[in-house]
């Protein structure tokens, strides 16, 4: 008798463990690369650049006195305030009726601050010149007064220090924009990011949740391996089961089924990181695409093509094809 029930009990536990829930968690990861510019200056002996403000760098260059390749000139405008106002604002009090039983008011005071600087960054090499303009701008409120006295009294004895205050902060931040700006466009900058993550099984009545997590803890420990500055031609030899069992759970879930959908999805994300991390934007955006035609969070699909794309474009600027070697002259 066993016998005859053997195939549909099989065939019933299969369909019954598929149909388990397919929650998916976030796992992190460590991962580090160089940050490529879009716009480098190729030949690293000319690889230095001169600034009249000293929080003006670029990561992978080195910085002259005078009369580097790139020659950057920095001027801060200041800060402008506008609209200074004391504001009066009615406050009535309600019986049940709706009657008006009293009336307050209030009176706080608005300024307006807006800073600006101007950055000219000039190749002496090539002679390409080229102009950024900063603005910051912020709205100041006070507190609320009881008269129109105490709000104007407090604008008039702080107006200096709120200035002052506005004025140090956006030279600050316009500063450090200018100096984003310089990075991405010529610097190599050591990139770690301590908050991605793979899409993980999290459901354990799951029948794929053991393997999930396995892999997951051996991807872990080879992604947190990698360093900005070190070939990972190693890794990638290390991660070649990882790849492979995803793919196998790609194969081992198929069908139409929401559940099915997002089990594939999972692996197709996690190939499609795997291959990014490994500098191979080709392999990347082809696993993107899979996550199109999967149907499921087509989104990250459109994502992951879009950084590929970008990637290539990084590398063939650049003359390179991957995101880890050492640099000379770190930023400070």
């Amino acid at each position: 008798m066993k016998s005859h029930f053997l195939v549909p009990l099989l065939f019933l536990f299969t369909t019954l463990s598929l149909s388990q829930s397919t929650n998916l968690d976030r796992e992190k990861v460590n991962v580090s690369y160089v940050s490529l510019p879009s716009n480098p200056i190729l030949e690293k002996e000319n690889r230095t650049y001169s600034s009249n403000v000293s929080g003006l760098t670029i990561s992978g260059y080195k910085r002259e006195s005078e009369g580097g390749t790139l020659d950057i000139d920095f001027a801060y405008h200041g800060t402008q305030v506008e609209d200074v106002n004391v504001n009066k604002e009615k406050h009535e009090k309600k019986d049940k009726e709706g009657n008006v039983t009293s009336t307050t008011y209030t009176y706080n005071v608005t300024a307006n601050y807006t800073s600006t600087g101007t950055m000219m960054v000039n190749n002496i090499i090539s002679g390409a010149a080229k102009t950024k303009n900063y603005s910051e701008k912020e709205v100041f409120e006070s507190k609320d007064y009881t008269t129109y006295k105490q709000a104007s009294d407090y604008y008039n004895n702080n107006k200096n220090n709120l200035r002052s205050k506005y004025n140090s902060a956006h030279k600050s931040t316009i500063i450090s924009n200018a100096r984003g700006y310089l990075n991405a466009t010529f610097g190599f900058v050591p990139f770690i990011n301590k908050y991605d993550f793979f899409w993980i099984l999290g459901s354990k009545k799951h029948p794929e949740f053991a393997k999930h997590h396995e892999n997951f803890d051996k991807l872990k420990e080879i992604i947190d391996n990698m360093e900005y500055d070190e070939p990972i031609g190693e890794l990638e030899k290390e991660l070649e089961p990882i790849i492979l069992y995803f793919e196998n759970v790609v194969d081992n879930y198929q069908g139409k089924k929401k559940k099915m959908r997002k089990v594939r999805y999972a692996s197709y994300f996690n190939l499609a990181k795997i291959y990014y991390y490994l500098d191979q934007p080709d392999k990347c955006a082809a696993y993107g695409q899979k996550i199109i035609d999967n149907d499921y969070d087509k989104s990250d699909g459109k994502y992951f093509i879009r950084i590929s794309k970008n990637l290539k474009q990084k590398f063939e600027a650049n003359k390179i094809e991957t995101r880890h070697f050492e640099i000379d002259y770190l930023e400070d």
